[in-house]
């Protein structure tokens, strides 16, 4: 859900210990359990926060659309059987853009077609199942090709593996 929140229009707020999936409720007269980030999830997810902050400061289709009508656009949010959301942020001069794609069922999908704005490449900026995030690490591809096939909507698509309860980040880059 992270991913969802940071790729939602809107200013992000965590709380403390948020960033590490710290196990029990925040106590304003205990530290924060930092140890647990030597834990491989406590560690993993943390790891994911901070990645995502990056992402958002570096690149201006994260948040510069944040209070612009078109710097958000639904590719699909009607998906109830299956459980799917995708979406663009696009930056405020409308050149930059990041697609989300985010399962949020319990199916795999091993041939998903997302449907995107423009014809051309995109790059996974950030896959929810990576290792380093304390995922498998099974889909190794970083690159897509669009063809023109439509789906939701959009002139151009690309397939992908959608796993369960899994997450990614494309930016188009050319």
């Amino acid at each position: 859900l992270y991913l969802l929140q940071f790729g939602y229009p809107q200013k992000k707020l965590i709380f403390m210990g948020q960033e590490f999936g710290q196990k029990n409720e925040w106590n304003a007269e205990e530290p924060l359990p930092w140890a647990s980030t030597w834990d491989h999830l406590h560690g993993s997810l943390q790891w994911f926060v901070k990645r995502l902050n990056e992402v958002y400061n570096y690149i201006p289709a994260m948040h510069e659309g944040d209070n612009l009508p078109n710097g958000f656009e639904w590719i699909e949010c009607q998906n109830h059987r299956q459980n799917i959301l995708a979406f663009v942020r696009y930056d405020r001069h409308y050149r930059d853009s990041m697609v989300y794609l985010l399962n949020l069922s319990r199916e795999h999908f091993p041939e998903f077609r997302l449907g995107v704005p423009f014809a051309g490449r995109y790059y996974k900026v950030i896959d929810s199942d990576a290792q380093e995030y304390g995922g498998n690490g099974h889909n190794w591809i970083s690159e897509y090709e669009t063809v023109c096939h439509p789906a939701f909507h959009h002139r151009y698509s690309f397939c992908t593996s959608l796993l369960p309860l899994h997450g990614m980040i494309f930016r188009f880059i050319s």
